[in-house]
């Protein structure tokens, strides 16, 4: 079952599976890994861990999602890459001092949101519009959870890298009003989590 996104309906979780093009897209995403691992002093011959590989239908095209990582014992990178056919719509990473993520997609007319859980008090979300096929990163930005309760977003060692393509295109968290956002607005609005994107030179 295919994760189908028609104008305002949410998606459906995406099925998880394993692409005929699975050492294809591990190929494409090895050099970033490389690439952040020497920025921030990490060995490249640290575990590689392939993490998620989910397929989704996104204004009626298939697209996959592939996420690879390596990790340490105190540092974990993680890199993703979205893939259409043969060639890659985005790619960034991330590094983050904590282990394997869960990962949700949900979409809505052209915003394709991405959040990833990983096994602490923090939670990171990525909003993507795709304009004539590609997809343009809107917004980065992370919460800290703590009993339920929205807190201060956490800051510390975490940072969002880009690839070659070095797009910075985005647009405030306020101009957002699409519903699946609306929530995660108001509650950032609320507690004054609102914050400027993450980003790299």
């Amino acid at each position: 079952m295919q994760t189908e996104c028609p104008h305002s309906q949410p998606c459906l979780k995406a099925r998880q599976e394993e692409p005929l093009s699975l050492e294809q897209m591990r190929a494409h995403i090895d050099p970033w890994l490389k690439e952040i691992a020497q920025q921030i002093g990490m060995p490249t011959n640290s575990k590689k861990m392939w993490l998620v590989s989910q397929a989704l239908i996104f204004n009626q095209q298939k697209y996959l999602l592939g996420i690879d990582s390596l990790q340490d014992k105190n540092k974990s990178i993680f890199c993703l890459g979205i893939f259409h056919g043969q060639e890659v719509r985005k790619g960034f990473c991330l590094q983050a001092f904590t282990k394997e993520p869960s990962i949700e997609l949900s979409c809505e007319k052209s915003l394709l949101k991405i959040q990833i859980n990983t096994k602490s008090a923090i939670q990171r979300y990525l909003i993507f519009q795709a304009i004539q096929d590609q997809f343009y990163l809107r917004q980065y930005y992370e919460v800290f959870l703590a009993q339920d309760d929205l807190k201060i977003p956490h800051k510390i060692g975490e940072k969002l890298y880009y690839n070659q393509e070095r797009d910075k295109q985005q647009i405030p968290m306020q101009t957002l009003s699409t519903p699946l956002l609306e929530k995660l607005r108001l509650a950032c609005v609320q507690h004054n989590l609102c914050q400027t994107p993450l980003l790299e030179p």
